[in-house]
């Protein structure tokens, strides 16, 4: 493994401002993890999957390459933990935590020559912090299917229900404007959550974060060792035009043996064009409050930086997936990691 990788786990209340690579948080959360559950987890997958039966030959030893193809069957179900955690940090202080747990079924409803139909359903989730908000929007979401059209690599298409997520969505926050309607503003925070669904596009970009970090390399070629460099255009988190996103992709390890490879991801965003988006989203929010607007020059440098790592089985099934989003602006940090664990 690389040198500069610390092995050491970072507090997450007092080092995340002061880390010196955001991946030296990831390696070591990865694979303290994988080291202990290696086992169990090569077990679950070749007694659900039928490892030697199903070995599809994505790994090619030969010249140490890896194509990333979902190899699934009608009818084949996998479930998993997704943990989300944000954190924000101003210099050596949290000054607010969000832990948010649940657990997701995904089962492949059909195959073509070219296509998988497949549904993820959410289930239990725990919420820890005191935002009872944000408790009742997640709640609102459970047992709610997600129905993906992919390609038969894996590489996702589109959602095909988005009609039925966004007037399921539409009814029950409507339900909480009023069960909240003492919140300064819920007008807006519901409608900046009613606009995640309002059409197949958004959905898609900005509405199924986890799906994407889930699907993020299916469909690709990768050799060991080789980085993979791209301008690629992403999501505006705000709603305007999309960001142009430096990304890096590089094959880190492969697993013969065990069928498996690791893969990873670092991709950040201009900071100019964060601001200039920011600036418009926060104009158009103080004008629908009849406040003053800002001006570009009053914001501050932001910067936005994402690093993903993830173990993905022969059969396409991903194993763990660990995402971290790390955004500075105004004298403040905000953290979020994303973790895909199966069970």
């Amino acid at each position: 493994m690389a040198e500069e990788y610390r092995r050491d786990k970072p507090s997450k209340t007092c080092c995340y401002p002061e880390m010196t690579s955001v991946n030296a948080y990831i390696y070591y959360a990865y694979n303290e993890l994988y080291n202990t559950k290696t086992m169990k987890l090569i077990f679950t997958i070749a007694l659900l999957l039928g490892l030697e039966s199903m070995s599809q030959g994505q790994i090619n030893a030969q010249d140490s390459t890896v194509q990333v193809i979902g190899y699934w069957s009608i009818g084949e179900t996998q479930s998993y933990v997704i943990s989300n955690e944000k954190y924000k940090i101003k210099n050596t202080d949290t000054i607010s935590q969000e832990i948010i747990k649940s657990e997701v079924d995904i089962t492949i409803k059909d195959s073509t020559s070219n296509s998988y139909l497949i549904e993820w359903i959410y289930k239990d989730f725990q919420i820890q912090g005191d935002n009872k908000f944000i408790k009742k929007l997640m709640s609102i979401s459970e047992n709610i299917p997600i129905l993906l059209r992919t390609d038969e690599f894996g590489t996702i298409q589109g959602v095909e229900n988005w009609e039925q997520l966004r007037d399921e969505m539409s009814r029950s926050t409507e339900v909480l404007k009023v069960e909240f309607k003492d919140i300064p503003n819920i007008d807006l925070i519901i409608s900046s959550v009613q606009e995640l669904f309002q059409s197949k596009e958004i959905i898609e970009t900005r509405g199924i974060d986890v799906v994407r970090q889930f699907y993020r390399y299916h469909g690709g070629a990768y050799k060991l060792g080789e980085q993979l460099n791209r301008v690629v255009k992403v999501t505006n988190i705000y709603g305007g035009e999309p960001f142009d996103a430096n990304v890096t992709v590089i094959l880190d390890e492969i697993n013969v043996n065990d069928d498996n490879s690791i893969i990873r991801m670092s991709q950040t965003i201009p900071p100019k064009q964060i601001a200039d988006a920011a600036c418009q989203f926060m104009n158009k929010l103080l004008g629908a409050m009849d406040a003053p607007k800002i001006e570009r020059e009053d914001l501050a440098k932001f910067e936005n930086q994402i690093d993903s790592a993830t173990r993905v089985h022969g059969t396409g099934w991903i194993i763990y997936s660990v995402q971290t989003k790390i955004i500075k602006g105004e004298g403040v940090l905000s953290f979020t990691e994303t973790i895909i664990e199966i069970k």
